[in-house]
């Protein structure tokens, strides 16, 4: 069974797709003028000075940016990192920023498109995202049914990793046994997800915020104690990137090829630009306007690659001994404590809070995909699943999961 999951798994992220993301992201910044360098200063400008948490029912642009933001965010800004280095080269993270670069566009197009194509719903909400554009955008509304189905299966299997992670994390740092992690996130989740969506931004518009600078934070200290390494460090991340004979690779022998695809598919992963799925998030926000919203795409992708996983992977550059049977998360962890033993506790934190507000993102986007495909189901039925699937997560093995 392992072997047909990885099989298919090599299929889905294999080289065909690497290139029709770059392609597609190539096609929309020539369309779009390259808006990811034109509108840069101008939206984190807008982004630091217009901040504004929304006192009723209104979702803004700033809290839609949080939730798709909090989605966006899990372990894979760190240890997925780590894993496309030790399987990709140094050069992944290069192509990790192409990715993320061309992404700004790709995904200005998405949320473009779900604002453009949202409905109001029966209590006088907005509801938007991929399966609604596929649908009223296109001759073949059955696309929005087969996106809806396979957002839900994808999200079904990100609550199960997220939640495995926080278990391994809460067992390894905390000693606190599988049983007592299910009992905590159900309780968490469910104290969040009963108030709806506005709950869940009113949380992430302060928790993203603060777990992000928490982790930049504790990367840069960790840089500050490596400082001399850095040069080497950006060097080798250049010419990895661009080395075409792995026989040339250094000791390890990577190449261009495996940087390329490890850095293009983990970006992805990460910022989830080609996806769709942020397009649900903004599709939300009661007075859109679709130019300007769109344009948080850009820092969207800007906090999550950019800043984020570029940290995870100089971190894990600076620190590590660079070979291909290395454990991502215990070398992860091994980077942390090379400054002070305490500072694991920092990155266990961090992996916690992570992956809760991912676990949140996974709810909304779920619940979204479940009501576009059974309307007449009582989305209570959803959330009673989806936490069955938050308790469970703890109780299998990494392995399995």
């Amino acid at each position: 069974m392992t072997v047909i999951i990885e099989n298919v798994a090599n299929f889905v992220w294999g080289e065909w797709l690497v290139y029709i993301l770059l392609a597609t992201g190539i096609f929309y910044s020539f369309r779009l003028k390259f808006i990811q360098i034109r509108k840069f200063t101008y939206i984190l400008k807008k982004f630091f000075r217009q901040r504004v948490i929304s006192k009723d029912r209104n979702i803004n642009s700033f809290q839609a940016l949080m939730s798709a933001l909090g989605s966006c965010i899990g372990n894979g800004n760190v240890i997925g990192v780590a894993t496309a280095i030790i399987s990709g080269g140094p050069g992944a993270l290069f192509w990790m920023w192409v990715s993320g670069i061309l992404g700004m566009a790709l995904k200005y197009a998405e949320i473009s498109l779900g604002i453009q194509y949202r409905e109001k719903n029966s209590n006088g909400d907005y509801q938007g995202g991929p399966m609604y554009y596929l649908s009223k955008g296109t001759k073949f509304k059955f696309l929005g049914g087969i996106y809806a189905f396979f957002l839900l299966l994808q999200n079904s299997g990100g609550t199960l990793v997220q939640g495995n992670v926080i278990k391994d994390v809460f067992l390894s740092f905390f000693n606190i046994k599988e049983l007592g992690t299910s009992f905590i996130l159900l309780f968490l989740v469910y104290l969040i997800i009963s108030g709806g969506f506005k709950r869940m931004v009113k949380v992430t518009e302060k928790l993203v915020p603060f777990m992000t600078m928490f982790y930049i934070l504790g990367c840069f200290l960790i840089i500050f104690f490596n400082f001399d390494k850095l040069e080497t460090v950006f060097k080798s991340i250049f010419l990895s990137a661009f080395n075409i004979d792995s026989a040339l690779g250094g000791a390890m022998g990577y190449s261009m090829k495996e940087a390329l695809r490890f850095g293009i598919s983990r970006g992805v992963y990460s910022n989830e630009a080609g996806e769709g799925t942020t397009a649900i998030f903004y599709a939300k926000i009661t007075n859109a306007n679709p130019e300007e919203d769109s344009l948080y795409a850009i820092v969207d992708i800007f906090i999550d690659t950019l800043v984020i996983c570029t940290l995870s992977g100089v971190v894990f550059l600076l620190t590590t001994n660079l070979t291909r049977d290395l454990e991502p998360t215990h070398a992860m962890i091994a980077s942390f404590e090379s400054v002070h033993h305490f500072f694991k506790y920092i990155l266990g934190c961090v992996m916690v809070l992570f992956g809760f507000s991912s676990i949140l993102g996974q709810w909304l986007l779920g619940r979204e995909s479940f009501k576009y495909l059974i309307k007449k189901l009582d989305l209570k039925v959803y959330d009673a699943i989806f936490l069955c699937g938050v308790f469970i997560a703890p109780m299998f093995s990494s392995k399995t999961i």
